[in-house]
């Protein structure tokens, strides 16, 4: 038997990462491809079907999600966490009507975006947020992420648009 490929891996959500790879059999008789994924928090191994690791899930274990998760920020009600819920939609749900425009021609969120608001929030404040302002992906084709992303106005976010 052949060792473990090791395999680079394009993240969904986040930059690059390195995992080993193998073939499992379901119980139906096909086999399919795992990956064994390590968790920045924790670093527990665990085992993840390739194709729900390259759609929705994160690099992080249960446990430690939830935790990032369950903080209680208070701001769930304020518009720039449904900007955060927005970007995550439109980015990972093929029933958004957005979907096509941006998760669809493979644009993401940074994984520290994606797993926490706190962090997507703490980014925001630093970098200008205001009730008037939208956020904008500096180069259109890229992802989600503190470098290519910035608040604008929404009329020059319809100059950019129009290009």
């Amino acid at each position: 038997m052949s060792p473990t490929p090791i395999i680079q891996l394009k993240r969904v959500l986040d930059s690059e990462l390195r995992a080993k790879s193998f073939m499992k059999e379901r119980k139906d008789g096909k086999r399919q491809r795992y990956l064994i994924i390590i968790c920045p928090i924790c670093q527990v191994e665990r085992e993840v079907r390739y194709s729900n690791y390259t759609r929705y899930v994160s690099d992080y274990c249960r446990k430690c999600y939830e935790q990032e998760n369950m903080r209680t920020h208070g701001k769930s009600q304020e518009r720039v966490y449904r900007i955060w819920k927005h970007i995550k939609q439109r980015c990972s749900n093929p029933k958004n009507e957005n979907y096509m425009d941006y998760g669809g021609r493979g644009i993401s969120v940074c994984t520290s975006w994606w797993v926490s608001f706190v962090n997507f929030y703490e980014w925001a404040m630093e970098n200008g947020y205001a009730n008037n302002l939208e956020i904008d992906r500096i180069d259109n084709n890229g992802n989600y992420e503190p470098e290519n992303c910035r608040w604008i106005t929404h009329a020059e976010n319809m100059e950019n648009r129009k290009r």
